[in-house]
């Protein structure tokens, strides 16, 4: 669903689409329960065709499919906050940009080869913290969210770094810290 309205936003022209608010909210909404029903039915497949003896095997691959999900959207956001770091976004090449911003997400999938707790811990507290400070900067407009803004739609819009800017990208990665430290000592222990 939010590849669809980043598609749709940059895709529409400068009058929007006929019925703009219903087409921007509705179709990302179905394409995105029709992934979920097809992630489910994959999910049911495997359930009820993996023998018995093959469970233990089947337990782990439900694992990692089921934490792939929170470690791409922490792929995601990691992604996205390491190109906000300059005014001009780090990544100057949209082309180069766009690369690094879909391959990263799928680079955190294959972390979980490596450690599969350290690596969903590490991105769920990153998502979660990326996501507090960004409701907040809704509240406090602070600029923060014009970054992201710039990275998920060909508008222009200005984007500069103040010092409250630099405040919320360091506080991002302060409550990331912090959320992980919180996970690993109370939640995984």
């Amino acid at each position: 669903g939010g590849v669809t309205w980043v598609i749709f936003i940059n895709a529409r022209s400068q009058g929007g689409y006929q019925n703009d608010a219903i087409t921007m909210f509705l179709v990302p909404v179905c394409l995105g329960l029709l992934a979920a029903m097809a992630f489910y039915r994959y999910y049911l497949f495997c359930v009820i065709t993996i023998p018995r003896k093959s469970f233990h095997y089947f337990n782990q691959e439900k694992k990692i499919l089921t934490s792939s999900r929170h470690l791409v959207l922490g792929g995601l956001t990691l992604a996205l906050f390491i190109c906000c770091w300059q005014e001009d976004l780090v990544i100057a090449q949209t082309a180069g940009r766009l690369a690094f911003i879909i391959i990263f997400p799928f680079f955190t999938v294959v972390l979980v080869l490596i450690s599969i707790k350290h690596t969903l811990l590490l991105t769920t507290s990153f998502s979660g913290a990326f996501s507090a400070i960004l409701g907040i900067d809704l509240v406090a407009h602070t600029g923060y969210i014009s970054g992201y803004w710039l990275l998920v739609t060909s508008l222009d819009k200005p984007y500069q770094l103040t010092r409250l800017v630099y405040v919320m990208l360091t506080s991002v990665l302060i409550l990331a810290f912090l959320a992980y430290l919180w996970q690993l000592l109370f939640n995984v222990a």
